[in-house]
């Protein structure tokens, strides 16, 4: 056999071994596999950042305000450009200023 037929040949093998045809992309991704019906209700309670945070008797509006001015976006996300350390700092300095008026965080990020 020609040198050039077994290079197209183990190219071939491992375009399909990791392209997932053998069943193994979600073993070696570490994901498993979700039909649609599971991947819907999984989209479903994805909440906003600002939604994981509770206050007693504070009002969606007021949370939204106090959201904003600690440098939350209008629509209840949060994100800075640039680099990880920049959005590492803003994250930091919004929980800060969220717990100092008065909000606690139902999940951990």
């Amino acid at each position: 056999m020609k040198k050039q037929y077994i290079h197209i040949i183990i190219f071939s093998v491992l375009t399909i071994f990791f392209s997932g045809c053998f069943g193994l992309g979600g073993y070696l991704t570490g994901m498993e596999a979700m039909d649609a019906k599971t991947f819907n209700e999984y989209q479903k309670n994805i909440k906003i950042w600002r939604d994981y945070w509770r206050k007693d008797g504070s009002s969606e509006e007021t949370k939204t305000k106090d959201w904003m001015e600690c440098g939350g976006k209008p629509n209840g996300d949060f994100g800075a450009d640039g680099s990880m350390e920049r959005y590492n700092l803003l994250k930091s300095k919004l929980i800060e200023c969220m717990q100092k008026k008065g909000y606690k965080i139902d999940r951990k990020y």
